[in-house]
């Protein structure tokens, strides 16, 4: 997962995942058990800043010791959650061929009313462009 770095990429020999905006968290999680770059079912998620309906948040109007404003959660608030998007970018290498979809997803991980998309990989490379949904499932049918 990737937290707040806009441009930041976490990578390995198999796998990478990029950030594309400047707050929020990008991460994607195997479903089967397996290691990214051989599981057949991930979670790719991306979540900008959160908050709860109704919550409201006290500032300060002025210095207090060393630090110029402080601030504290009045009210927590209530559902529904209220998400910005966030974008990333998931990229994995040696992908086996075969029909891979991306399934956006809802908050409780249930499809949504949205179609799936096919992602095909090119030259033995999946990259997997993600935003406006804070869940997706990418899944693989071996041909």
């Amino acid at each position: 997962a990737i937290a707040g770095k806009d441009g930041g990429v976490i990578s390995n020999e198999s796998v990478s995942l990029e950030s594309s905006c400047g707050y929020g968290v990008v991460y994607a999680t195997a479903l089967d058990g397996e290691p990214l770059a051989a599981s057949h079912s991930i979670i790719l998620g991306a979540v900008g800043r959160t908050r709860n309906s109704g919550q409201t948040v006290e500032i300060s109007s002025r210095q207090r010791g060393v630090h110029e404003r402080l601030w504290r959660v009045r009210e927590p608030g209530t559902t529904p959650v209220l998400m910005e998007p966030a974008k990333g970018v998931f990229t994995m290498h040696g992908a086996p061929p075969g029909k891979w979809m991306l399934q956006p997803l809802n908050l409780l991980g249930q499809p949504n009313d949205a179609k799936p998309r096919m992602i095909s990989p090119k030259d033995g490379t999946l990259r997997v462009e993600f935003d406006a949904n804070p869940l997706f499932l990418l899944s693989h049918e071996a041909q």
